[in-house]
């Protein structure tokens, strides 16, 4: 598939300044302190349509209600296209200038893809939830200054952590947020991940006892993820969780060929994780959504 100039398939910037059909996947930036005007007044939210066909189509600031609704979903978009939008109305302005569809009209498209990800054996009731995933990053260490540690907290990290001791943390700390992922990997397949040397375990204990973990993962040159993170049900509450991804992301920058540290949170997470990730730093970049079973 050929591309123009702005990053386009060809096929579809030939349509400069007619109505268009496209498909893709909805999403939304952050511009800081910019902000451009929407529907519902001005906002720092600006959409995007990710084009399955590669590139991407600026849709300006969009309705609060359809942000929330459809942001990481497969959609269809109609409206005129713009490959040069110098005239574009105000509710689609920007910095930059990029291809554009004014007045776009968005519809979800299809299904959501359905995950079964609970381990047999499981007991509960089993129901199915809409999921959204957010994607956060930051390119540099942009974290506030570390605190000194909470009265009592230490943390160490546990290197090889042993599968054993893994799934204790792992189970300890994700049971209330539905972490079914690696309880369903042998212990085999576990083996090779955390006691990779270059993933890392890190566990805070508080009076002697483990209050959470984190868990680095720098198997990419140059990148590392923040792979989990999180507090025994007990631990939180007390401000333990910012000090501790403050401790994490300190920790992370170590790496004098570190680029970019990443994570991602969801909606099955607790209600402040993802305001946490921003406070020490992270900023949004991409959106998913999936349905999946739980177990309450």
């Amino acid at each position: 598939m050929t591309t123009s100039e702005h990053g386009l398939p060809s096929a579809l910037a030939a349509h400069d300044g007619e109505q268009v059909e496209v498909n893709g996947r909805y999403e939304m930036f952050h511009q800081g302190r910019y902000r451009v005007m929407g529907p519902d007044g001005p906002t720092h939210w600006l959409c995007t349509i990710e084009l399955d066909g590669g590139g991407s189509l600026r849709i300006g600031g969009r309705r609060d209600t359809e942000r929330e609704a459809l942001v990481g979903r497969p959609v269809t978009a109609r409206g005129r296209l713009l490959v040069r939008p110098s005239g574009a109305p105000p509710h689609v302005a920007q910095m930059e200038p990029a291809p554009t569809l004014v007045e776009a009209t968005v519809t979800a498209d299809g299904e959501l893809p359905l995950y079964d990800t609970v381990p047999t054996g499981v007991g509960g009731r089993r129901e199915v939830v809409e999921v959204l995933t957010t994607h956060l990053a930051m390119h540099g260490d942009r974290s506030p200054e570390l605190p000194p540690a909470p009265d009592g907290v230490r943390v160490v990290r546990a290197s090889p952590p042993g599968v054993r001791f893994y799934r204790f943390l792992y189970d300890a700390v994700g049971a209330p947020w539905h972490w079914y992922d690696r309880k369903r990997w042998t212990d085999a397949e576990l083996a090779v991940v955390v006691d990779d040397p270059a993933v890392e375990i890190h566990a805070a204990w508080r009076h002697g006892t483990p209050a959470g973990y984190v868990e680095l993962d720098r198997r990419t040159a140059g990148q590392c993820e923040v792979a989990y993170f999180g507090l025994v049900p007990e631990a939180i509450g007390g401000g333990l969780g910012t000090w501790l991804l403050r401790w994490a992301v300190r920790e992370a920058w170590r790496d004098e060929s570190l680029a970019r540290l990443w994570v991602h949170t969801c909606t099955l997470d607790h209600p402040s994780a993802q305001a946490v990730y921003e406070k020490v730093g992270f900023r949004p970049y991409a959106h998913e959504r999936h349905r999946q079973y739980v177990v309450r």
